[in-house]
């Protein structure tokens, strides 16, 4: 089987739309120097691409798992897959963060705190555990990376009844997920964010027939009403939008799809690479049109090295994932690909 006929152009482009949403918001939001109060407005929402993503990580990997014929023997591998994906980047971004941060101190003119990271620190960022342990991330983005690892492990482990041949165990699989959304409000931890995930996984239920139209159209009015308790109007929107589109739009869009095929990458370097710019410009005295100017440079600059960055990095990685075999239909693509972002 061709890797292209696992994939959905549609996802693709809208994992293009939220990696380029959230990049902006950092670039734009990220600096509270930033003197542009129209620049920091037309950013001011692009943290909704972190829950776009989670829609989409919702859709994708039960999709992927099934096209894969995943059983729960096969989660080891899946889980070992998953690791050989997307840990090289994530370690490679850490040390760039670092990196970058420790020539930055010793430069000229730099400004704020010389970084100071402690063992511990660094050593939760390997299993993901930092926020629990209540230390700080060493780059603001890797919180949701924190939270993607959660639910891999949870779907790996209820895949088998998300995709029962009983509709009764996929519904009340579903509610059970919802009913841990509200009895488990904590931030850190996957259960709060399950409403995000659950219309991505009600979406693969209708795409791979195990819901009907009607049936999926009412479960998701109720995954959007449990969304709207949780996280309030805007962000149900957004999920219900995502989910939707993902069911019924046909999006193919050339750059979207460049920008989904880098967004793993591009998420991972944009805030060392191009909030350190944002950082050195406002060190001088720009007029808004300049700061504009540059903010637009440092977007490009960003996707530059976030393009180098897969290429030498990301792309190797998941050669490697794609050698792991996941039950019998195991050249399912979307297993290879990432699906966070924030």
């Amino acid at each position: 089987m061709d890797a292209r006929e696992d994939r959905i152009d549609t996802v693709d482009s809208l994992r293009g739309v939220a990696v380029l949403a959230v990049v902006w918001f950092h670039l734009t939001n990220g600096n509270p120097m930033l003197p542009s109060s129209w620049l920091r407005t037309s950013g001011r929402l692009g943290w909704l691409g972190v829950e776009v993503f989670f829609v989409i990580s919702g859709f994708v990997i039960p999709h992927a798992l099934y096209r894969a014929n995943y059983r729960l023997k096969d989660c080891g591998r899946f889980l070992l897959r998953r690791a050989a994906r997307l840990e090289p980047p994530y370690v490679a971004s850490i040390f760039l963060m670092m990196g970058l941060a420790l020539i930055s101190a010793r430069l000229p003119g730099f400004r704020g705190h010389a970084p100071s990271y402690s063992v511990p620190q660094l050593l939760s960022h390997l299993p993901y555990v930092t926020g629990l342990l209540g230390f700080t991330w060493i780059n603001i983005v890797y919180w949701s990376l924190a939270l993607e690892l959660q639910y891999y492990l949870l779907i790996g482990w209820a895949f088998s009844l998300v995709a029962h041949q009983r509709i009764a165990v996929r519904v009340l699989t579903i509610l059970a997920f919802e009913v841990l959304a509200l009895a488990i409000p904590n931030d850190l931890l996957v259960f709060h964010w399950l409403p995000l995930f659950v219309v991505g996984v009600l979406t693969f239920m209708y795409r791979h027939a195990l819901l009907n139209t009607r049936w999926y159209l009412v479960s998701l009015i109720g995954a959007t009403a449990c969304t709207l308790v949780t996280f309030g109007p805007i962000v149900a929107v957004v999920g219900s939008a995502t989910c939707l589109m993902i069911a019924f739009v046909d999006i193919n869009a050339s750059p979207l799809l460049f920008l989904g095929s880098i967004s793993y990458s591009l998420y991972l370097v944009h805030v060392p690479v191009g909030g350190r710019l944002i950082n050195a410009t406002l060190r001088f005295s720009l007029g808004p049109v300049m700061i504009a100017t540059v903010t637009v440079v440092t977007l490009g600059v960003s996707i530059l090295a976030a393009t180098v960055f897969y290429r030498l990095v990301e792309q190797p990685a998941k050669q490697l994932a794609f050698r792991i075999q996941i039950g019998k239909r195991s050249t399912s693509s979307y297993l290879n690909e990432a699906d966070a972002c924030s």
